[in-house]
């Protein structure tokens, strides 16, 4: 699994290429499900996804997003979640991979995530 700038001069988007070889393109705005390595952080319901991180220096534009931040879905509330920090940082940052792996943030299974409707529109 890999994940590659799509425009690499605006980090809206992301080409997330599966172990099967199967390519899916994320952006700002997408809502997506996914399976966490540990199950209470796998999220069935789906999250919008809020931005994507970089390292922003010019002589490394192109090595690809560290990873991505999201707000998760209340099901029970029918609303988005609202913004969380810690003094580590945006506790809802996936690590996208090669470049994240050695940040803060959460692991998922990538091979796991699928574009769903937005449940905020249904």
């Amino acid at each position: 699994m890999t994940t590659q700038w799509i425009n690499p001069e605006d980090n809206t988007s992301i080409l997330l290429t599966k172990q099967n070889g199967t390519k899916l393109t994320l952006n700002v705005g997408d809502c997506i499900t996914y399976r966490a390595f540990c199950d209470e952080l796998s999220r069935p319901d789906g999250v919008i996804i809020t931005s994507f991180t970089s390292k922003n220096f010019k002589s490394e534009i192109n090595v690809g997003p560290i990873g991505m931040t999201y707000l998760p879905w209340r099901k029970d509330e029918k609303r988005w979640a609202t913004y969380a920090f810690s003094m580590k940082g945006d506790p809802r940052h996936i690590i996208c991979y090669p470049t994240g792996t050695p940040h803060y943030g959460q692991h998922i299974e990538w091979d796991s995530v699928e574009i769903i409707p937005n449940p905020e529109k249904l």
